[in-house]
């Protein structure tokens, strides 16, 4: 027991000398000191990273995703507030005209129709 107790305190002890020697040819102390670490050091290693864990594909693809979801999270939205306009009409109006005070006039039209023609074909007995 003595002996694999032994062999993993080496190991131990080798893979965190292998990390100091590689941490120790780094300028910076600590992550946080940036005092006397040139700005082209900083700005080498963070352009390298951003490279490294592809942080412009990620953002790419987090806006598209939020993209995709979003048109159907709309149509949904319209359709629950299309039967909520047949039973609760005063809720319907005061949410339109919340919607006159923030949505530009020209894309007002738009919602409107959007939202009667919902209306009209909406009914809680499907």
């Amino acid at each position: 027991m003595m002996g694999a107790s032994t062999n993993v305190d080496q190991r131990l002890d080798r893979r965190q000398r292998r990390i100091w020697e590689i941490v120790s040819h780094s300028p910076l102390e600590s992550l946080w000191n940036l005092q006397g670490v040139p700005v082209r050091v900083v700005a080498s290693r963070t352009w390298k990273a951003v490279n490294a864990d592809h942080l412009f594909g990620h953002a790419a693809e987090l806006g598209f995703y939020f993209l995709f979801a979003l048109f159907p999270t709309l149509f949904c939205a319209s359709s629950i507030l299309g039967l909520a306009a047949r039973s609760a009409p005063h809720v319907f109006d005061r949410l339109l005209d919340y919607l006159a005070l923030v949505i530009p006039t020209s894309a007002l039209g738009a919602v409107l129709n959007t939202f009667n023609e919902t209306t009209a074909a909406s009914s809680s007995a499907r």
